[in-house]
């Protein structure tokens, strides 16, 4: 019999695939394609040469960049409530999240 902290343990196993569209739906609330455009429109404002600044972005990678990052804040979510519940705290703490982030960063 398992003690549920398992059960709850977020997943290491490395991405594959993509995620269709009805997946993403059922997934939960994302970000609004048109806030992840304008973040990566302002980035390339503020960090780009001449030449990357005319960079251009389609519809569908918009979708992903904005399903990509949902995905990585479920997780190290995920991940910052696991070792709350290690360290038997029941309120998420900044150290919780940077404990969990080296995983986080290794995997995404």
């Amino acid at each position: 019999m398992s003690s549920g902290a398992e059960d709850d343990a977020p997943s290491h196993k490395g991405g594959g695939g993509g995620v269709s569209s009805k997946v993403a739906a059922q997934a939960g609330p994302s970000f609004k394609p048109s806030l992840i455009k304008a973040l990566l429109k302002h980035h390339w404002e503020q960090q780009a040469t001449d030449e990357e600044k005319a960079t251009k972005i389609s519809a569908d990678a918009v979708k992903m960049v904005a399903e990509y990052l949902r995905m990585f804040i479920v997780e190290s979510y995920k991940r910052a409530s696991f070792e709350a519940r290690l360290n038997g705290d029941d309120i998420l703490s900044p150290e919780h999240l940077e404990k969990a982030m080296a995983g986080i960063f290794l995997d995404f």
